[in-house]
């Protein structure tokens, strides 16, 4: 394969023998330009998230189809000019549109197709522009990989460096974006320095915040740019806890289980200041949580009822009167209702009854709090 200019991939990995997952795209990408023989396609997709990675390994793995016929452009800051092709070229691969400065990068680079009207290309850009996708007769835009696909990419990246179970800790917190696995593995393979994984959250984090953000191929990311704050958002989450990650991505709150939901407003109450005590999973009802609040004022106690429910199901009346009922039986404080969706009109207007014995908590609400922490 050839290439022109330096082949720089976003990711850590990226030979067909360490790369891992991506099955179904790596069939899509086959239908397209081999089987249906499409002549320019897009790969898109955040920073980091493996579009080069995966350009890389389909070339890789098709190489014999295209008699090694394929470069790979590099394109540079200014796009001055673009390279000569090889008269054996079949298929030229486009990388870093991002990094190009010039208003009309996109009209140049299909003036060149268009010179070169045999071959087919793919283009890789992390958000391609209404010029582009015109032009094009596919796009595959990636996600995060899944967890099990993550699992065994960092498996294969820190070989025997640590346990399953710390790879697996490590995997739930990249929320399988392959930059941020391939940037944590290299630093835990580093041989001159034995980190730990918690040192290593600190270096990620202090690196981009001190000497900033680079890609692979050593090009400094513009803190102001989309593709930093995207970066350095994901990195925050792996440096932080799992509230940090909600407090970035509330959607994924729609992702817990039940049981998992009201952990994650335990911690969040402890973050603001309370005692907390989940109860007991197999509990029979009327509280998930116990909170205490200690004051000068006196001391309170609140029984917290946790509801995750899908976006479009309201908590209804009869919940906040059965919390209610507990709240008045245990002569406690006050309840308090915590939902991951929103309250009928009914359970709204109960609560404005007993206003000062119970408080409802909706999504929203929820999203307040994440901001506060």
């Amino acid at each position: 394969m050839g290439t022109s200019g330096s082949f720089s991939p976003t990711a850590l990995y990226f030979n067909s023998e360490n790369f891992v997952g991506r099955g179904s795209e790596l069939q899509f990408l086959k239908t397209r330009v081999i089987e249906e023989k499409k002549r320019v396609g897009i790969i898109s997709g955040s920073r980091g998230i493996g579009k080069t990675s995966l350009a890389r390994c389909f070339a890789d793995i098709n190489s014999a189809y295209f008699n090694e016929g394929i470069e790979v452009i590099s394109l540079p800051l200014t796009l001055n000019s673009l390279p000569k092709l090889n008269p054996t070229t079949k298929l030229v691969l486009f990388d870093n549109f991002d990094r190009v400065l010039i208003p009309d990068a996109a009209h140049r680079v299909l003036s060149f197709i268009d010179s070169n009207p045999d071959l087919q290309y793919l283009l890789i850009d992390n958000a391609p522009d209404a010029l582009l996708q015109r032009h094009a007769n596919f796009q595959l835009t990636l996600n995060a990989l899944s967890e099990g696909d993550s699992f065994l990419m960092m498996l294969r990246l820190l070989e025997a460096r640590m346990s399953q179970k710390e790879v697996m800790n490590l995997v739930s917190l990249t929320q399988g974006h392959p930059y941020l696995i391939g940037l944590i593995a290299h630093h835990l393979n580093d041989p001159h320095r034995n980190y730990t994984v918690e040192e290593i959250k600190d270096v990620i984090w202090q690196n981009i915040n001190f000497r900033g953000l680079k890609d692979i191929s050593g090009q400094i990311i513009p803190s102001g740019s989309a593709a930093y704050l995207q970066i350095a958002t994901d990195i925050q989450i792996v440096n932080g806890s799992a509230l940090t990650r909600f407090k970035h991505r509330p959607e994924e709150i729609f992702k817990l289980t039940p049981r998992e939901f009201e952990e994650m407003t335990a911690e969040l109450l402890e973050k603001r200041g309370y005692k907390v005590d989940l109860t007991k999973a197999t509990r029979d009802g009327g509280k998930d949580l116990i909170v205490a609040q200690h004051s000068d004022l006196g001391n309170f106690v609140y029984y917290v009822e946790c509801k995750h429910y899908r976006p479009d199901r309201p908590v209804g009346v009869n919940l906040v009167r059965e919390l209610a009922g507990a709240v008045w039986v245990d002569r406690v404080t006050a309840g308090i209702v915590i939902t991951s969706s929103y309250f009928s009109p009914e359970a709204v207007e109960f609560s404005n009854q007993i206003k000062h014995q119970m408080n409802l908590v909706d999504f929203i609400k929820l999203r307040e709090w994440f901001n506060k922490i």
